[in-house]
């Protein structure tokens, strides 16, 4: 082969001129170049496809961990809201002795709590590995790292600050109150019931349990499901962009419309006392009182807007006129107030 190539130049130059030469010189440079060139872009796009797949590795193992966290968060959501309306019938004063002997949950109530651990696995391994994720991923960085370092840590706090109350009820009635060992084998004294049926100070700790549990962890585990919905949405986007990265949440969470909802942005009015303003800026729809914060708001469906923290719907028929504010226990109609 080598003589084969030999003899095709002595060929090429046999008869030829220098200039014929360096030409033949020129063309082999330029083909040992393109060789080369041709071999790098080869190299970087097999190095790009093995930084894909980790990446992909990397973002399967988030969105694992972001919905084992969100199913978390929704159970433990559900079990304090059952729990808060028997925090509510005891501060009403409507449990009776006998719902104490027959429900030892209503015993129990300030006594226990229930918790969350968080996840984290996927996004350390994110963070720790970030070699391999480019600038297109900077704004799914910073989504995740306002999850878990903001939204992740505020339920957290919040869930230590419960803890410490619970102990604290838990010892201090263990030092004052003589039938305590009783409630651990389901006993339940006279005393025992005439504490928790009328003692004043008992309703006080059930509203310091309620502040804490309800009042103040729930809006934050429903402000955190939304942003946990936001960034597994973000990374289906991410892994597959050609299916619908909202399929798994029909009826909790759609995509916005700007369009749709421009018609029904502008201020309301509730009873001629408070104003209430619906805006949208892009795709981020927001809502909230007249001279206080505004609040980001999430359709649901093509009528329908939803306020987590508050728990509320926003029902929005798009006839220019009114909306209607929907809570567990009423709906009120909010009037435009025309410019």
């Amino acid at each position: 082969m080598t003589k084969l190539f030999r003899k095709g130049r002595f060929n090429f130059f046999k008869g030829k001129g220098i200039g014929q030469y360096i030409l033949y010189i020129v063309l082999e440079m330029v083909l040992v170049v393109a060789g080369i060139l041709i071999a790098l872009e080869i190299n970087n796009a097999n190095e790009d496809r093995k930084k894909e797949a980790k990446a992909n590795f990397i973002l399967e193992e988030v969105r694992r961990d972001l919905q084992g966290n969100l199913e978390e968060m929704r159970n433990f959501r559900i079990n304090l809201e059952a729990k808060d309306s028997l925090l509510v019938r005891v501060l009403q004063d409507s449990v009776k002795r006998e719902d104490y002997q027959t429900n030892f949950n209503y015993t129990a109530l300030i006594m226990t709590y229930a918790s969350i651990t968080f996840l984290d696995n996927g996004f350390e391994n994110m963070t720790r590995q970030s070699e391999y994720f480019n600038r297109d991923y900077d704004t799914l960085f910073t989504d995740l790292e306002d999850l878990y370092e903001e939204q992740y840590h505020l339920v957290e706090t919040m869930q230590e600050r419960l803890s410490d109350l619970v102990i604290y009820t838990i010892e201090n009635w263990s030092r004052e109150k003589a039938w305590f060992h009783l409630l651990s084998r389901g006993q339940l004294t006279e005393e025992a019931l005439d504490y928790f049926t009328e003692d004043p100070f008992y309703r006080n700790a059930v509203d310091l349990y309620r502040t804490y549990a309800v009042i103040n962890i729930l809006p934050a585990i429903r402000a955190a499901e939304m942003q946990t919905t936001l960034a597994i949405i973000e990374i289906n986007q991410k892994l597959n962009a050609e299916a619908d990265a909202y399929a798994d949440f029909e009826g909790y969470l759609i995509p916005t419309d700007p369009k749709l909802w421009a018609q029904d942005t502008g201020t309301y009015d509730l009873f001629g006392q408070v104003q209430f303003k619906l805006a949208i800026e892009g795709e981020v729809l927001s809502m909230g009182q007249i001279g206080d914060p505004m609040y980001r708001v999430y359709p649901r469906n093509d009528s329908t807007l939803y306020l987590p923290q508050a728990d509320l719907k926003i029902l929005c028929d798009h006839n220019g006129e009114s909306i209607r504010l929907k809570g567990k226990r009423s709906t009120q109609l909010l009037k435009r107030i025309k410019p």
